[in-house]
């Protein structure tokens, strides 16, 4: 008797102990079948989002040769090319189902803005653009050091103008900084410059602007400026007449001697220079335009922009991109 319950002693403890290895076993498969679903899981995820960021990408250049292609067909539609703000163009398209997306698309002109960028011309500062800016600063009652310290940001040398500030001024700051010595890349960084505070650059949005300049000076569109830039042109230029040629904005001159031949502008049309300096500083087209284009797939939506310039027929042609828009004001919206 002593015998046998001695000898069942090590059975039951090798059967207790299989048991155990059977459930660490199971424990174990239980585990990595885990791991593999949610590493699978994972993958799938991973591979879902590159392919919708691939689609987006897709969908988003074709929106862009969208642009170009609506942009092209209206300067053939015009016997004068020119653009004013009920063009078509600017309608846009919204929520297009397009494969497993939906896609909008929406041109916005910048020509409506002053191009801060125009300051320094040719390796020297532009006296039509200085004299336009001074002029828009005083009708908003702004400090006119704004217009130098913009010009020393632009210029080469470290000589700071009469109410400017180069380098010697800014790297006292914390943190300090230098000027760029080069055009200006984004509007926000006209906050760096000594006059401009956070209230005053909000001020400044809907009237200036940041294009880059390759070749000759932008030019604002006439059609399409505010009655407070189209006062800034002359000081002769009274709220009434500037109203007048904003027409509630439904202004839409074909050529710039259709605006040269409207009502008291005809009589400054007269003096010597007039139509030369105009000439320099606006036109009644819209040349540089944002495009910005919105896909919506699932649960994503991919927002992105792009800086395009319109060629003379009327195309255009991506300069850069962003994913914020180059119109801070925008932003606002």
């Amino acid at each position: 008797m002593n015998m046998g319950r001695s000898g069942e002693a090590p059975r039951h403890k090798q059967s207790g102990m299989a048991m155990l290895m059977a459930l660490l076993l199971v424990a174990l498969a239980s585990a990595l079948a885990t791991s593999l679903w949610y590493g699978t899981s994972a993958d799938l995820a991973r591979m879902n989002y590159i392919k919708q960021q691939l689609q987006a990408k897709h969908l988003a250049h074709g929106l862009m040769l969208w642009a170009s292609d609506v942009l092209r067909q209206d300067y053939e539609n015009d016997d004068t090319p020119s653009d004013g703000a009920q063009d078509g163009w600017l309608q846009g398209i919204q929520n297009m189902p397009v494969e497993s997306a939906t896609v909008s698309g929406r041109l916005t002109g910048m020509n409506h803005c002053f191009n801060v960028n125009n300051l320094w011309r040719d390796g020297q500062v532009s006296e039509p653009h200085h004299d336009y800016l001074n002029r828009l600063l005083s009708l908003m009652s702004l400090d006119l050091a704004i217009a130098d310290q913009m010009i020393d940001w632009l210029d080469p040398d470290q000589l700071p103008r009469p109410q400017g500030a180069e380098n010697s001024h800014y790297a006292g700051r914390s943190p300090g900084y230098h000027t760029a010595s080069g055009p200006f890349l984004h509007q926000n960084q006209l906050m760096l410059l000594d006059a401009i505070t956070p209230e005053i650059h909000q001020s400044l949005q809907p009237y200036l602007c940041v294009l880059p300049v390759r070749g000759p000076a932008t030019r604002m569109n006439i059609n399409t400026m505010p009655p407070l830039m189209i006062r800034a042109l002359h000081n002769s230029i009274t709220p009434p007449v500037a109203n007048s040629i904003y027409q509630d904005g439904q202004a839409h001159f074909n050529r710039l001697n259709d605006f040269f031949q409207k009502g008291e502008i005809q009589i400054l049309s007269n003096q010597t220079g007039f139509k030369e300096r105009m000439e320099q500083l606006i036109s009644t087209q819209t040349t540089h335009i944002e495009a910005q284009s919105s896909v919506q797939m699932e649960n994503s939506l991919q927002i992105s922009y792009a800086l395009l310039r319109r060629a003379n027929d009327g195309s255009a042609m991506i300069l850069q991109r962003s994913q914020s828009p180059f119109l801070v004001a925008n932003q606002l919206n």
